[in-house]
């Protein structure tokens, strides 16, 4: 019940957040507030709010800090399970990370024992690993170019609220994740039967997963050029999916998660949590598409914001 409310307020606000970009021709306060960061958000507003309101934009480095960490200890934690047939006495500490899943997706109702609520079962043991195994590859990737890709300037900030969701996002991600598998439910696991593997379906997501990946590094790569140590000035983009959209690094990330849903057999869940990405992306997407059309007058007027042809 608890991530099921997480999502939908999520998206409910992040809808508004959107929405609001449409009938406000210039970015609010609340929006900046909530949403706005790095070139995206005006300085005076930085200068005139508290200390705490904003952070560094390199504090990104800690979504992928914690969500590349949490990702491979719920892995490790599933694959653990995999080798007991019956419930171990006492859990083992694979059994106790799991645990503490059951209590961020479902915490304790007063006079509701843990062990009898109950937990969906839409996928299989091997669609959960292999999920589980896609946001890894694509946390440390993100956590890599962080490190070492991305030169972020000092000067650069980020809203209090919008850190605060980064991270609580890449601990519920991967909780979702499982959410839908038979980890959750504590029955014995047959992890790697032949039978319950959809080989085609597999294949396609890992292929579309790993050319989106590819694409969003080369983007975010390009980007990296755009700025020397020390310089201060932005220049307009090119190459690669930059011909057909402003943001091709979120639309890039849009198609890796449609390709992990696609794994974990996503049920209305997993399309909330799809609609939570597109419209927290969408939103920054639009103000630098508006950035980038109002400094470069030669921008090209045929290219989107995020979605080929469409937005």
């Amino acid at each position: 019940m608890f991530l099921e409310i997480f999502w939908l307020l999520a998206l409910a606000s992040f809808s508004l957040l959107l929405l609001s970009s449409f009938l406000v021709t210039r970015t609010s306060t609340v929006q900046s507030l909530l949403a706005g960061y790095g070139k995206n958000l005006p300085r005076s507003l930085v200068v005139a709010a508290p200390w705490f309101f904003y952070l560094p934009k390199s504090y990104f480095t800690l979504f992928y800090v914690i969500g590349s960490s949490w990702s491979v200890i719920l892995l490790a934690s599933c694959l653990s399970q995999c080798t007991a047939s019956v419930p171990v006495i006492p859990p083992t500490w694979g059994a106790l990370v799991l645990d503490v899943c059951r209590w961020l997706a479902n915490p304790p109702t007063p006079g509701l024992p843990q062990a009898v609520m109950s937990f969906p079962a839409h996928m299989t043991s091997s669609d959960c690993l292999l999920g589980l195994a896609m946001l890894v590859v694509q946390t440390v990737r993100r956590l890599y170019e962080q490190l070492f890709i991305f030169r972020t300037s000092p000067s650069a900030k980020i809203p209090l609220l919008l850190f605060t969701y980064g991270m609580v996002f890449y601990i519920l991600i991967a909780v979702t994740i499982v959410y839908g598998s038979p980890f959750l439910r504590g029955t014995p696991l047959l992890c790697w039967s032949v039978s319950t593997v959809s080989w085609c379906r597999y294949g396609v997501s890992v292929g579309v997963f790993a050319w989106a990946s590819r694409h969003q590094h080369k983007c975010h790569s390009i980007l990296a050029s755009l700025r020397q140590p020390g310089q201060m000035a932005y220049a307009m983009p090119s190459g690669d999916w930059f011909t057909l959209v402003s943001s091709p690094h979120y639309l890039a990330e849009l198609i890796i998660y449609i390709s992990i849903g696609v794994v974990v057999a996503g049920d209305y869940l997993w399309c909330v949590v799809f609609g939570v990405v597109f419209t927290s992306l969408a939103f920054p997407a639009l103000e630098t598409h508006q950035f980038y059309r109002t400094k470069f007058p030669e921008y090209p007027r045929d290219r989107k914001a995020v979605l080929p042809w469409v937005l």
